[in-house]
């Protein structure tokens, strides 16, 4: 409950719903899930979005449709399903028109980059330059984005051949640590740690690998961190130990 209501005190909404999932993935991992706590999971979120789109200016005005939940339903959904997608398609539609360029990994260079604390934070996001193409008479002081999946962008940067190779990649790296994750302790530590790997892994597809791999170093280091501190107050501290028994140093390949 603090993690909510600091997460909402930031003025975030997403970040509500994507706590609620991170939860239910590590309570799934921690004892098997019964059919009455999902279905109060996904009641949960979705009493939470309905009450974050009151916030929402996609929303403003619905209660004067002829039929504002089915308006509302419509909205929700087509938000849901497609929301980044459609810029996805219109992305790929202007390189295949010549409006847009092929990046050539400029892209996930400047996603690189802006994961760094400190870094890379003056130049224009590609979620900007394709909300200016996709409407250029838009005021100045109208400063939204069009935000894309990884799909997207990959394929700008490295079209059709890129995202077919990126993407047996990553199919390849879910596949190993799967195993890891089915495999592992369900210690105090180590659950919530795959509850987060599980989630941030899933973002993958949505966010890119830069984005989930300064997530992950985090969450890493914020484990390690806290497994250290369990030895010293636990009056057993031995640094190597610590880090090479730990799922973590297994995996990095630490363990003697």
């Amino acid at each position: 409950m603090l993690m909510l209501f600091f997460i909402a005190g930031s003025g975030q909404r997403w970040q509500i719903l994507a706590a609620l999932m991170f939860l239910a993935i590590t309570m799934c991992l921690a004892a098997r899930p019964r059919p009455a706590w999902v279905a109060g999971t996904v009641l949960a979120m979705l009493l939470i979005y309905l009450g974050m789109s009151t916030l929402n200016s996609n929303y403003a005005g619905i209660e004067n449709a002829d039929d504002p939940l089915e308006s509302f339903a419509a909205t929700a959904a087509s938000r849901i399903v497609l929301a980044n997608g459609l810029h996805d398609v219109e992305a790929m539609n202007f390189v295949e028109d010549g409006s847009l360029g092929r990046g050539f990994g400029a892209i996930h260079l400047q996603k690189v980059l802006s994961s760094i604390p400190g870094v890379g934070k003056n130049d224009l996001p590609f979620a900007a330059r394709l909300s200016v193409l996709l409407n250029p008479y838009r005021p100045e002081t109208d400063t939204s984005y069009a935000s894309e999946t990884y799909l997207g962008w990959l394929y700008v940067d490295f079209g059709l051949p890129g995202v077919l190779v990126v993407f047996c990649l990553v199919g390849v790296l879910l596949a190993r640590v799967q195993t890891w994750v089915f495999a592992g302790s369900k210690g105090i530590l180590d659950v919530p740690l795959r509850g987060f790997v599980i989630f941030y892994l899933g973002e993958l597809a949505l966010d890119g690998p830069a984005t989930t791999l300064a997530a992950l170093v985090v969450v890493i280091a914020l484990y390690l961190a806290l497994c250290i501190g369990t030895q010293v107050l636990g009056g057993s501290y031995r640094w190597g130990g610590v880090l090479a028994g730990s799922p973590a140093g297994k995996a990095l390949g630490m363990a003697r």
